[in-house]
């Protein structure tokens, strides 16, 4: 009985090993290539997420951001809410980010 408890618990290890070296369970999924710096110089400020989107494929990993009213921005007050997406890419370097509000490209760095 005791054999089998100890191979039972090395196959769990195993298989808990492998899973964690082939990326599952992890919260982003990767694209499998990267976005070169050509892509990247395709996409400009003020392009739609749409855009983006048909330049650059679907984003490695997304984060989303809301902001309340009475924030600074670009030198002036917002009083309305406003949410910003951070889409991130995997570039050749480490990750370029996408800043995203109301569906329209707001900046971009990492190149």
């Amino acid at each position: 009985m005791k054999k089998y408890l100890i191979a039972t618990l090395a196959a769990i290890a195993v298989l808990g090993l492998l899973a964690v070296l082939s990326g599952c369970g992890t919260s982003a999924t990767a694209n499998s290539s990267e976005l070169s710096k050509d892509t990247y110089d395709k996409i400009s400020v003020g392009a739609t997420s749409d855009s983006l989107k048909s330049i650059a494929g679907e984003p490695a990993k997304t984060e989303t951001k809301n902001m309340s009213g009475g924030h600074s921005m670009s030198g002036g007050t917002m009083n309305s809410s406003m949410s910003i997406d951070y889409w991130y890419y995997q570039g050749s370097q480490g990750w370029v980010r996408f800043d995203i509000a109301e569906n329209i490209v707001t900046a971009k760095s990492g190149y």
